[in-house]
């Protein structure tokens, strides 16, 4: 896997939290494939999610953010059930 086409990838589909002028709050989900087949990015996810947490920190001080940041980690598995 190509890491710099990866990070290049995601930052294009990526763009700062969009903030609520009234409210000052923004939200960010990570959606984690958690199923069998992806078991083998489970060790390199936990070496990346730090660095994520790292580089918002550092783009929240750089945009002077200043109000509430919810995060969700969502990890789905089974996606071939249904809604129920």
């Amino acid at each position: 896997m190509d890491q710099q086409k990866l990070i290049k990838y995601v930052q294009s589909k990526n763009e700062f939290p969009i903030i609520s002028d009234a409210s000052k709050k923004a939200r960010m989900v990570f959606l984690i494939d958690a199923t069998s087949s992806m078991n083998i990015f489970f060790n390199e996810l936990k070496v990346i999610l730090p660095q994520i947490f790292t580089d918002l920190y550092e783009t929240l001080k750089i945009n002077k953010f200043d109000g509430l940041l919810y995060i969700k980690i969502v990890l789905y598995r089974n996606y071939s059930s249904s809604a129920n």
